[in-house]
C-alpha cells in the first residue's frame, strides 16, 4: 500500500505526539508505526527515504500521534559540496549514522526500529522464531541464526499452505499463549535468492522502493500467501543448519522443546518463572519435532506433508 507524502491534513501537532525540534517545513514526512509494544514516530527530509521506510514497515503503520521513540532521517548540516548532502538518522536522539548514501539511512533506521522491538516490549513473550498458520494451528520454528528458520519459513509460504506470522519474531501471547503475527517483510542477500529459483521475478521492493537496499525484502503477498491470524501452537519445529541428503524429522520431548524456546527468547528475563511455564504449556499443547538437513524447499515439503490433521491442545 503506497502512501502519500505530507497530506495537508496530516495531524502534526497531535495532542502527545512525539515531536522533532526542527520545524515542520523542513520534513516532507511524518508517520506512526506500532510494533507490539514498540511505537515510532517517524520524520524525514527526503521523500525518497520516506517512501522506502513506508513501504517497508506498511503494515505496521497508523494515523500519526503519540509514540514512544522519535526517528529523525535530516540533512547532518553542511554538504561540503559533494554532490549529495550528508544525511543523519537518529532513534531517541542517539545517532545511529551519518552518510551521503540514502541506503544507510533507511538501513539503520529499520534496523534501529526492529532492534528496539525485543527490548520495549512486555506484553508478548518474543522467541527468535520463524512462525506461521495452517488452518487454527501455527507453526513455530525457534533458533539461532543460521538454523534455516527464514529460509524454511520463506518456502512454507511458498507451498500455498501456509499463512504468515514472522520470520523473527515469534510472539506468544502470556494470556491465551497463541502466536500472533509481526509480519515485516523477509529478508535475504542478493546472493541467497539463488537458492529460490523463480523467487526474484515476483519480488517488487526494487520497483516499488525509491532506494534500493543492499537486501531484498520479500512479502507474504510476493508470494501469494496472506497474513495469518493469532493461533494456538500446533507445532514446535527445532531447526539446525540445512546439510547433504534428504531433511530428517525426529519427535523431541516437551522438556527439550521448552529448553530450546527458552534459548531462543529475546525477552524471558521480563517473566522469570511465569515464562517458563508459559513455554511449558505451548510445548504441551503442540507436537515438537528436530528438523536436520535438506535444502529449504525440501525441508518445507516434508513438514507440509508430515504435520497434517491434529488435535490442538488448548
Amino acid at each position: 500500500m503506497r502512501r502519500d507524502l505530507m497530506r495537508s491534513n496530516d495531524p502534526v501537532d497531535a495532542p502527545g505526539a512525539t515531536r522533532s525540534p526542527l520545524t515542520a517545513p523542513d520534513w516532507v514526512a511524518r508517520d506512526r508505526y506500532q510494533l507490539l509494544s514498540a511505537s515510532f514516530n517517524v520524520y524525514a527530509t527526503d521523500p525518497a527515504m520516506a517512501q522506502s521506510i513506508r513501504w517497508l514497515m506498511d503494515p505496521f503503520w497508523l494515523p500519526f500521534g503519540e509514540a514512544a521513540y522519535l526517528v529523525e532521517i535530516s540533512a547532518a548540516g553542511d554538504d561540503n559540496g559533494q554532490e549529495w548532502p550528508l544525511y543523519r538518522c537518529s532513534i531517541g536522539g542517539v545517532v545511529q549514522t551519518e552518510s551521503w548514501y540514502r541506503h544507510d539511512l533507511v538501513g539503520a533506521a529499520l534496523n534501529g526500529m526492529y532492534q528496539l522491538v525485543p527490548t520495549i516490549t512486555r506484553d508478548f513473550l518474543l522467541l527468535h522464531a520463524g512462525a506461521v498458520v495452517r488452518g487454527d494451528a501455527a507453526l513455530l520454528l525457534p533458533g539461532p541464526p543460521n538454523s534455516g528458520k527464514s529460509s524454511t519459513t520463506l518456502e512454507l509460504l511458498r507451498t500455498g499452505e501456509f499463512a504468515y506470522l514472522s520470520e523473527e519474531f515469534g510472539a506468544i501471547d502470556p494470556v491465551t499463549a497463541r502466536a500472533y503475527p509481526l509480519e515485516r517483510p523477509i529478508r535475504i542477500d542478493q546472493e541467497a535468492l539463488d537458492l529460490f529459483p523463480g523467487l526474484e521475478p515476483r519480488l517488487v521492493d526494487r520497483r516499488e522502493m525509491p532506494v534500493r537496499l543492499m537486501w531484498r525484502f520479500i512479502r507474504a503477498q510476493d508470494l501469494g500467501a496472506e497474513t495469518g491470524r493469532p493461533a494456538t501452537v500446533g507445532w514446535i519445529v527445532l531447526p539446525s543448519g540445512m546439510g547433504e541428503g534428504p531433511p530428517r524429522l525426529s519427535p523431541v520431548s516437551t522438556a527439550e522443546a521448552v529448553a530450546e524456546m527458552a534459548r531462543n527468547s529475546f525477552n524471558l528475563h521480563v517473566y522469570g518463572d511465569r515464562g517458563m511455564h508459559l513455554l511449558v504449556r505451548v510445548a504441551r499443547g503442540a507436537r515438537a519435532f528436530r528438523l536436520e538437513g535438506g535444502t529449504p524447499a525440501a525441508r518445507a515439503a516434508l513438514l507440509a506433508e508430515e504435520l497434517q490433521d491434529i488435535n490442538v491442545l488448548t
